[in-house]
């Protein structure tokens, strides 16, 4: 018997600074609850409807606008951005059984760490991996 097929999980881990890193691990990770039947909600891939704009998108092309928009001083566009990014990201919290988030250290994880105490307050089971052994922790 699989209780997990159908389940819901959200992963969660940084992206804006850590763009290939976040894509690699959670395609790995996507295979293999697959597998097991489990349905995958991945922030690359999110459900934002492209009325919005597709600078809007979370995908690389999003991204790189985001950082444009930074660099030029054109903030107003970056909140804009990512106000909506973490509207949905923060509704596929609520919509996931449980939450698999990967821990990067060395990378700023300010939307990781939002989304982690969004499952913890809803008492979402939470699977961590993290980028550190547990002995140095």
């Amino acid at each position: 018997m699989n209780r997990l097929k159908y389940s819901r999980c959200y992963l969660v881990g940084p992206m804006d600074f850590d763009r290939d890193g976040g894509k690699i691990w959670r395609e790995e990770l996507e295979e293999y609850l697959d597998s097991l039947g489990v349905i995958s909600l991945n922030p690359y891939t999110k459900p934002l409807h492209h009325s919005h704009g597709p600078e809007m998108l979370e995908d690389d092309v999003g991204a790189a606008n985001r950082k444009l928009w930074q660099e030029s001083g054109q903030f107003d566009k970056v909140a804009a951005s990512m106000k909506l990014a973490r509207a949905v990201d923060l509704r596929m919290v609520d919509h996931a059984d449980f939450i698999i988030a990967y821990l990067n250290f060395n990378t700023i994880m300010t939307g990781t760490i939002e989304e982690l105490v969004t499952a913890n307050r809803e008492k979402k089971p939470v699977i961590i991996l993290s980028s550190r052994p547990k002995e140095t922790m």
